[in-house]
């Protein structure tokens, strides 16, 4: 079987989209706060050189946000291998290998994920990373390494079969 990675995918863009609207936003205002406070303290800033300032200022911000969010969703990332599931977190890599796979249940009580499936791991919770592009697929290349190995609920697996 191939390996297959799963990464980042729209919901992670959109907050980062969010951010730096919200960025450029709160920029704007304290353009506004400096020209109202500022200006009659320092008039030599007044119009176009103060703009520029703050445009710079924008364009370092938002540009930051940018390179930083790129990096991070590539290198956060899940792999499906034939003797586990490998996470790589930049250098941090955890392989978690499928005979450690005790359980998978729903965790109905976490409202703010989209896929709200959890596992045992070696006697440990394991919920993955709710920003990647196929979540659900990722579910299902977990649960055909696991087979009929652990124990799923029918419900939970007919979930995770249908949904895309």
């Amino acid at each position: 079987m191939k390996e297959k990675k799963y990464y980042m995918g729209k919901r992670f863009y959109r907050y980062r989209t969010l951010a730096m609207a919200l960025c450029f936003f709160v920029i704007g205002v304290f353009y506004c706060l400096y020209d109202e406070w500022m200006v009659p303290v320092v008039p030599a800033l007044q119009g176009v050189p103060m703009l520029l300032i703050f445009a710079g200022l924008e364009v370092l911000v938002l540009g930051g946000i940018y390179v930083v969010s790129k990096r991070m969703a590539e290198c956060n990332y899940y792999v499906v291998r034939r003797e586990g599931l490998l996470y790589v977190s930049g250098e941090k890599q955890i392989m978690y290998p499928w005979e450690d796979f005790e359980s998978m249940q729903e965790d109905r009580f976490d409202y703010a994920v989209i896929c709200p499936i959890q596992y045992t791991v070696a006697g440990k919770p394991l919920m993955l990373n709710q920003y990647l592009e196929d979540i659900w697929g990722l579910h299902r290349d977990i649960l055909a390494h696991l087979g009929g190995r652990i124990p799923v609920p029918e419900q939970l697996r007919e979930q995770v079969q249908c949904m895309s």
